[in-house]
């Protein structure tokens, strides 16, 4: 009876706010995060936060975009003990069941010598009586977009420099 149980409970339905990020350095310590929000519960969702730890992430700056214009975003810097967060609420519709919003860009300068790795968000749920209370917690699956590196051509006179050279050494050595 209890394998019964734990087999019927293990193929219920899970329903989660999955969000991902493509993140990529801008310049030094200067990175941008396109996060891409993906609603994957049972209710329509009108109000997130993604978080900043206070020790790695300084000079959060949310950049609008056409896919959040009828959202009222908020980003606050962390402070020395609480980390920063990005908070967003719908105006309007928000992001459907089964739906998903991308294009959610943050720009922030990150003290780390490697990429970010792991951030939380939160999903508050405005059906609530109580939406502090009832949050749904979560990480953001981060991949990082490889820019390409900038690889220095020598100038067109030195690779016609160094071409003439060689021709005139081979023609030497053929006499």
């Amino acid at each position: 009876t209890g394998f019964v149980c734990f087999i019927m409970l293990s193929l219920q339905p899970a329903f989660a706010t999955i969000i991902t990020s493509e993140t990529t350095n801008i310049s030094g310590d200067t990175w941008e995060s396109v996060y891409t929000i993906t609603n994957d519960t049972a209710d329509e969702i009108f109000w997130f936060a993604i978080f900043f730890d206070a020790i790695e992430y300084a000079n959060i700056v949310y950049v609008p975009s056409i896919e959040f214009a009828d959202w009222d975003v908020i980003g606050v810097d962390p402070f020395i003990t609480d980390a920063g967060f990005v908070d967003a609420l719908a105006n309007a519709a928000g992001i459907s069941v089964g739906g998903f919003i991308s294009n959610f860009i943050v720009r922030y300068d990150y003290s780390r010598s490697s990429a970010p790795s792991v951030q939380e968000f939160v999903v508050y749920d405005l059906n609530s009586a109580d939406p502090f209370d009832d949050f749904e917690l979560g990480e953001v699956q981060i991949s990082i977009v490889s820019t390409p590196n900038v690889v220095s051509t020598p100038s067109t006179l030195l690779l016609f420099g160094l071409s003439a050279l060689a021709f005139c050494g081979f023609r030497k050595a053929r006499v």
